[in-house]
Formats: C-alpha cells, structure tokens, sequence
C-alpha cells in the first residue's frame, strides 16, 4: 500500500513531506497521551481530597465533634472552618470599658 501525498508548487521536493506528517501525529499522540495522564492524576487528587473531607465531616458530626474517635493512621488534623469571634473578658479594666461605651 503506498500513501499519497500532495507536494506544494514551492515546497522541496527533495523533503519527506510523508515522514514530517508522520512526526507531527506521533507528537500529537504523545502530547495527549501526556495530558489524559495529567488529567487522571489530577481526578485521583480530588478524590482523595474529597474522602479525608468526608472523613472530617464524620468525625465532626458527633456530640463530642470527634474528640473521642479513633484516628486512622497517617490522617491530617480537620481544618476548622468558619468564624471564630473573640470575646472580651466580662471583668475587665474600666478605661478600656468606658472608652468603648463613647465610641
């Protein structure tokens, strides 16, 4: 079976026209078997990001927020997510007491 191929007008007909589209494919072939590799890599990171999240919601769902649940091996500390305010003691001194009464 022999392949054809157009040669441009002002292209060398010396080149391996046939060869350099050869090479572009398997480039082509690489650079995506390269990106569907990433892209697997990347799906496996957000599962395993999504399991350790779940895992925390679990163990903060409890009364006791996990306090007295067992710890799997290798797993990281629950993040703490939301605001945290901070109160002002009740006793205090009365400068700082009066000068937030006037502001």
């Amino acid at each position: 079976i022999t392949k054809k191929l157009e040669v441009p007008e002002n292209g060398d007909p010396y080149k391996d026209w046939l060869g350099d589209r050869e090479d572009k494919k398997k480039e082509n072939k690489a650079k995506n078997e390269l990106q569907r590799l990433q892209n697997i890599s990347k799906e496996v990171k957000l599962k395993s990001n999504e399991i350790s999240s779940t895992v925390n919601q679990a163990h903060v769902s409890t009364a006791s927020l996990g306090k007295f649940q067992d710890k799997v091996r290798n797993e990281k500390k629950a993040k703490e997510i939301g605001k945290h305010k901070k109160f002002e003691p009740v006793t205090g001194n009365g400068k700082s007491e009066k000068r937030n009464r006037w502001l």
